[in-house]
């Protein structure tokens, strides 16, 4: 379904598990409900990075949330890539204040949006994966922290190219930066489908992901919370 197809609203929508997720609730929404659709009105979905006047904090790339990984890779999102990759470091307790420094970008798999070239050929997102060369050593994450509504009830993950598994109905744990408050916060939620996800950049020009989504609630995403290492629990009691 291209951007030309969709049903006008339609944000979120997981055929297998009939889940559909709208901006606002309309006549084709309220049919799938009928239908056994579980259907609600969550608004439009967007990437996750912070304003440009929000300060970073120590171990963060600018915008979003700290990269993880090991032995010179950290996992980010692709799109908290598009400017400069800025990461914030301290030195002697951070005695002098924060040091910022440009980080190399090993690797980015970059995102297609969606434009009248969608009419011929496919402009699905598979991933929202980059690889930078500064991050906080801990392990490869399983999934991407990509997108959220405004609410931050709604949380779109995707997926690592190495992750084969299948996250739905398991919890997933990750760290991001809370920039309105100034700290870092971990976060728990469940994966309750898959499917395609209509997007809005800071470029306001709408991607088509593929992506597992959350819903709770609670606060799951909010801007800054891009790029956060998501990783699947491997014991859902822990």
């Amino acid at each position: 379904m291209s951007i030309f197809s969709r049903k006008k609203n339609i944000v979120f929508e997981d055929k297998e598990r009939k889940i559909l997720l709208v901006s606002k609730l309309d006549r084709h929404a309220m049919k799938m409900m009928e239908l056994g659709w579980v259907v609600e009105e969550v608004g439009e979905l967007r990437f996750m990075t912070a304003d440009t006047g929000l300060p970073s904090p120590f171990g963060t790339l600018d915008r979003c949330s700290p990269p993880m990984g090991i032995d010179g890779k950290y996992v980010t999102a692709s799109h908290c890539l598009e400017f400069t990759p800025l990461f914030i470091e301290c030195s002697e307790n951070c005695s002098n204040g924060p040091k910022i420094t440009k980080t190399e970008v090993v690797e980015k798999i970059d995102l297609v949006p969606m434009t009248w070239r969608c009419m011929f050929q496919d402009c699905t997102n598979y991933y929202d994966y980059g690889v930078v060369s500064r991050g906080i050593d801990y392990r490869m994450p399983d999934l991407v922290l990509s997108f959220g509504n405004a609410s931050g009830t709604i949380a779109g993950f995707a997926p690592a190219p190495y992750y084969k598994d299948n996250p739905i109905g398991r919890t997933v744990r990750y760290v991001s930066y809370d920039y309105i408050n100034g700290k870092f916060v971990t976060i728990e939620t469940r994966i309750i489908g898959y499917g395609d996800a209509y997007v809005y950049g800071p470029d306001n020009l709408l991607y088509k992901m593929k992506a597992y989504i959350a819903k709770d609630d609670k606060v799951i995403a909010q801007p800054g919370f891009s790029g956060s290492g998501v990783f699947v629990v491997k014991n859902d009691n822990a």
